[in-house]
């Protein structure tokens, strides 16, 4: 009889293999857990630079192409380009700037169609290029204007 007592008083706590299954269980759920986490910040993070980076585009191709409406020939095309300060490079028209400093510009080209009297205006927007990868962003913009005659 004393033995089922000692077997009894013995089975209240719980062994040493069956703590060690909880903890692993319940490290890789929060492993699990923190990688859902971490990516869904890298996502957010992509969208918010892709925003701004669409925002800077839009605003600037508005802006060249109510500088064009008027325009007759592409001799005019001599007020984009681009003004480097502190590092940035900002787009310009007519030595204004219409990009903001949260993006880079990269490329800008500029041709024009004298037969047809069409500019194409393009340049490149890049975002998070001193920040981690997930802050890296990077989108073409191009338009084509037809100028008056």
């Amino acid at each position: 009889m004393p033995e089922t007592k000692y077997n009894e008083v013995m089975r209240k706590g719980f062994t040493l293999l069956e703590l060690v299954v909880v903890v692993t269980v319940i490290a890789v759920i929060m492993v699990m857990v923190m990688t859902i986490m971490a990516n869904t910040f890298k996502a957010n993070n992509r969208t918010i630079a892709m925003g701004k980076i669409n925002e800077n585009g839009s605003y600037a191709l508005e802006q060249i192409r109510r500088y064009y409406l008027d325009k007759t020939t592409c001799s005019d095309n001599a007020g984009i380009g681009i003004t480097t300060i502190s590092g940035i490079n900002y787009l310009t028209l007519n030595n204004i700037l219409i990009t903001k400093s949260e993006v880079d510009v990269g490329v800008t080209e500029n041709s024009c169609d004298v037969d047809n009297n069409v500019l194409t205006i393009g340049f490149t927007l890049t975002t998070g290029s001193d920040k981690s990868i997930e802050f890296q962003s990077s989108k073409s913009f191009t338009t084509k204007i037809v100028l008056r005659n």
